[in-house]
């Protein structure tokens, strides 16, 4: 028997453990992942749920967007629909329009300043010679 996949064949299920208290690591954290793992590799059902797909999308987390000014996003579906959006999608075409038009810009001035440095006259003194 082989276990059940999560939403897609190709998507493993996701299973939770509880690691809030560093001093039961060993038995809260590591035990349970251990049989996880191995009850997979053996093609078992693992010994504990895995979480659903609610759960999995409601995960705390902590994400910046930083092409939308900051915004902050405290849960996976939040971040998920953010990044969908038209708002974000339209702010990331903008971004990388303004880097493509900041790159040309700069070479252009770097192109100018080597033509410019091709036209200038170098200083030349004339000396003079007493009689």
């Amino acid at each position: 028997m082989t276990p059940s996949t999560g939403s897609g064949a190709s998507v493993p299920n996701v299973y939770s453990v509880d690691s809030s208290q560093v001093e039961q690591w060993q038995t809260d954290v590591l035990d349970p992942a251990t049989k996880i793992v191995q009850s997979f590799v053996q093609g078992e059902i693992p010994p504990v749920d895995a979480l659903s797909i609610e759960e999995q999308l409601n995960v705390p987390l902590h994400k910046v967007c930083d092409v939308c000014g900051g915004r902050v996003f405290v849960r996976s579906f939040e971040w998920q629909a953010h990044l969908t959006s038209k708002k974000h999608k339209k702010n990331v075409q903008r971004n990388m329009q303004s880097k493509t038009e900041a790159r040309q810009m700069n070479e252009n001035q770097q192109q100018r300043s080597e033509i410019n440095k091709g036209r200038q006259i170098p200083n030349i003194t004339a000396e003079t010679k007493p009689d």
